[in-house]
């Protein structure tokens, strides 16, 4: 990001972790044409994880499997795919692993999933309603929880979509416009 910063007048970054000075954190959002609810979609997996396999995704995917918890663990679909695999899903799993309050914890509320996510810098300032964790162990813990309580995992899920209701990127594009004077 350094280099952009020197020749830019505004300077806006998604992720506060990373930003520096002058910068404007503006956070991730999601598309509502893309990151929405389906009830077109059955329900047939209890968890799903969207992303690159790192190693500490892939034990808390192994450790929930060995559990019994059925786990979509994919990296890849975007768009329809990503929405439908998504879908499939109640619990929606997010391990950020660099401290950022990444896009998919907008994605995973908007479509109405229950978020099981790690505590970053950023995620109580984004008022994402989410399980949280900062452990393996407890990663699993809230998982089972929710796997094993429907009305919990509901009402997260309810709590989680108002919490991002209108945090879209159009709504981000015109924070930037009018900061720049151009509306």
């Amino acid at each position: 990001y350094d280099v952009p910063r020197k020749y830019s007048d505004l300077f806006f970054n998604m992720q506060k972790v990373y930003s520096r000075g002058a910068d404007f954190y503006l956070p991730y959002a999601y598309d509502p044409t893309v990151h929405y609810f389906d009830d077109k979609i059955t329900k047939d997996t209890d968890a799903v994880l969207g992303g690159m396999p790192y190693e500490h995704r892939v034990q808390w995917v192994a450790a929930l499997r060995a559990k019994d918890v059925s786990v979509l663990f994919e990296n890849g679909p975007v768009f329809d795919e990503y929405r439908e695999m998504n879908n499939r899903a109640r619990i929606g799993l997010n391990w950020s692993s660099l401290d950022d309050l990444n896009a998919r914890a907008y994605e995973l509320a908007a479509m109405r999933l229950a978020p099981v996510m790690n505590i970053v810098t950023d995620l109580e300032a984004s008022g994402i309603e989410c399980a949280t964790f900062t452990t393996l162990p407890e990663a699993v813990e809230a998982v089972m929880y929710l796997k094993e309580n429907d009305k919990a995992r509901i009402e997260l899920a309810d709590l989680a979509y108002r919490s991002v209701t209108g945090e879209t990127y159009d709504k981000r594009v015109n924070t930037i416009l009018q900061m720049a004077g151009l509306i």
